[in-house]
């Protein structure tokens, strides 16, 4: 039963303050997402008024008295109310989060964070379910099989000494994590993988092993070190980090509740699908006792807003914090949905835009290997075409996104395709621009990691490994789909194109950029190697450079991976690995030294070859480790 506001010693003459607070943060809760349809289940009601200790939104005093905590009498957040800190999240054991009003976020500057008694510097984690917690409110958020999306919540050892205004200027790192894409069944390309036959991990809850994530609830582990398989990254350690779960296959951009009702016509005569739906190697569970999916959903748009409607209301992500610091960053399929997410994200948080905008920190994007050429040199000789390599498996111009893919309005009312409206080359200037520049941007600091030869979207495009001298393994590629082209000049117009489109050279220039380039007429925070996957002079297939790794990203601590030469150095200095670059960003543009749209700043590292005729990229040869490429 609620206790009523005298009898917890709260002044109620705040009652009249902070219904109006309530009121307006109903009126603010259109925080768009531009779909339109989601917001009878993706409430974003829950806004963030009224952060810690009753200041008022700017930072400034407090308006009203404290709330009395000594009772706790909160089963919703409401006026004045008082809830343990473990109801919110098991990474809490104690303390009392109190509430200033209803659609009000809960405060846990009182909250204990749970620590290993045996290890107090690990970080321990819990596995988080939106829809779970509210299946009225964020029932969209889903994996492919149907069941729940999930993100993990960690903070950062020793947040507990913390004063209530260090534990403020705690930055968040949000992480969406990477898998590729597909579509159901026949609108999947040939040679490539349709949904229902990727693996567990990509389409639900489950761990490479097959094994299922543990329950809410449960506290594990945080994987140690820095990086994408750890913690946060090199200079953000004190960061509450917030690790998203893909499974949703549409680079973290669908809106589409059944991606198998939405291309019946396409699929229908594919044998292998039942009554039931597809009979995916899915396990039992109590609500699908067959482990069979009769529907589809790619939601992973819904899935961000969930994750932030969470961490908004149980975890302080509160754009009313002044101090508050938002680092989204992700590779592969998270690079394409941090830029697709972009606006979604600047508009929940218009405080933390303003502070980003006068160079104080507030919202930075990091979007790793989410960049390919828009237009290629299409499979007849002589023709042009608007080209998306099928892993994206998307036709574009002539149909919308399987996914129903969010746009962002300024790319979609510009006259771009849904399609289109994908690629990072359409949204870069959308989001890293000035609002005042041509066009208008959002003004977000962003650092885009791109390798111009990834062979992953590359091989999409029907181009081919090289072999040890730099030829391509098979000349002509007859089974690509680029017949009429000679495979060394296709791979030169990708790597032109891609130049083009990163500000590294102008449209106008034929010769490829060679040696280390340090300005981009165009992209303000960039590392871009230009490094194909070859085979090595014994013959052996080295890995395809996808992931960040080694110099150009994050080095093995056991030191399995180093170049030919043995060293992790890029080809300028030690001191430009992406690692280190990326923690001069954070730095610069998460704090008060000159980041903002004002005083942009930047840093440009671009390798190439020397351009000889035998060897005209940069190679760092890397070779398979003994557990297999990243």
């Amino acid at each position: 039963m609620l206790v009523t506001m005298s009898a917890m010693g709260c002044d109620p003459s705040a009652g009249a303050v902070d219904a109006a607070v309530a009121d307006a943060a109903v009126a603010d809760a259109a925080v768009a997402d531009g779909s339109g349809a989601d917001g009878a289940v993706l409430d974003h009601s829950v806004t963030d008024g009224g952060v810690g200790d009753g200041a008022t939104a700017d930072g400034g005093p407090p308006s009203r008295a404290q709330i009395d905590c000594s009772l706790v009498n909160a089963p919703a957040c409401a006026l004045g109310t008082c809830l343990p800190c473990g109801a919110l999240s098991a990474v809490f054991d104690g303390g009392t989060a109190s509430c200033s009003g209803a659609k009000q976020p809960w405060k846990i500057e009182a909250c204990h964070v749970a620590e290993d008694a045996t290890n107090p510097g690990k970080r321990l984690r819990e596995f988080v379910y939106p829809k779970d917690l509210d299946g009225t409110r964020w029932g969209k958020a889903l994996c492919n099989d149907g069941s729940a999306f999930s993100f993990t919540v960690s903070f950062p050892p020793g947040f507990n000494a913390l004063s209530t205004d260090e534990k403020r200027r705690t930055p968040y790192q949000i992480e969406l994590q990477g898998g590729g894409q597909c579509v159901p069944g026949k609108d999947a390309p040939d040679d490539d993988k349709p949904c229902e036959d990727r693996e567990l991990p990509l389409l639900g809850n489950y761990l490479t092993t097959g094994v299922p994530f543990p329950n809410a609830g449960v506290l594990v582990a945080q994987p140690s070190g820095a990086g994408p398989a750890g913690t946060v990254d090199k200079g953000l350690e004190n960061a509450v980090k917030i690790w998203a779960h893909y499974c949703s296959s549409d680079g973290w951009t669908g809106q589409n509740l059944d991606a198998i009702s939405d291309n019946v016509a396409a699929i229908a005569d594919a044998t292998h699908y039942g009554p039931a739906g597809m009979p995916v190697q899915s396990l039992a569970t109590a609500s699908n006792p067959t482990g069979a999916i009769a529907h589809w959903p790619t939601t992973g748009h819904f899935n961000v807003q969930a994750l932030l409607d969470v961490a908004t209301e149980r975890f302080g992500l509160v754009d009313a914090n002044p101090s508050l610091r938002i680092h989204l960053r992700g590779q592969s399929a998270g690079g394409w949905g941090v830029m697709n997410n972009a606006w979604a994200i600047a508009e929940r948080f218009p405080n933390a835009l303003a502070r980003t905008h006068a160079g104080g920190g507030g919202i930075q994007l990091s979007a790793w290997q989410g960049w390919i050429p828009e237009s290629f040199i299409g499979p007849s000789a002589g023709t042009t075409s608007s080209f998306i390599p099928t892993l994206v498996k998307l036709s574009a111009s002539t149909k919308p996104s399987v996914w129903d893919s969010f746009s962002m309005p300024a790319c979609s009312t510009g006259g771009k395709s849904q399609a289109q409206c994908m690629l990072s080359t359409n949204l870069y200037d959308l989001i890293a621009n000035a609002p005042g520049e041509t066009p208008a941007g959002l003004g977000i600091p962003l650092l885009v990691y791109m390798n111009r030869q990834d062979e992953l979207y590359m091989g999409n495009a029907g181009i081919l490994p090289l072999d040890s001298s730099g030829r391509a393994i098979d000349k002509l590629g007859q089974a690509t789909g680029i017949a009429a082209l000679d495979q060394q000049e296709a791979r030169i117009e990708w790597i032109r194109l891609s130049n083009v489109e990163l500000g590294l050279q102008p449209a106008a220039q034929g010769a490829l950029v060679t040696g280390t380039t340090t300005s981009s007429t165009r992209v303000r925070w960039l590392f871009s190697p230009s490094d194909p996957q070859r085979k090595t002079t014994s013959g052996a297939l080295e890995c395809n450079v996808h992931p960040p790794i080694d110099w150009l990203g994050w080095r093995d601590p056991t030191g399995a991976v180093r170049n030919l030469a043995g060293t992790t150095a890029p080809p300028d200095s030690a001191a430009n690995t992406l690692e280190l670059m990326t923690e001069r960003f954070w730095k610069s543009c998460g704090m008060q030294n000159g980041c903002g749209t004002s005083a942009p700043g930047g840093e440009v590292h671009a390798y190439d070859g020397p351009g000889g005729v035998g060897d005209p990229f940069c190679s760092v040869n890397y070779l398979d480790r003994s557990t297999g490429c990243d």
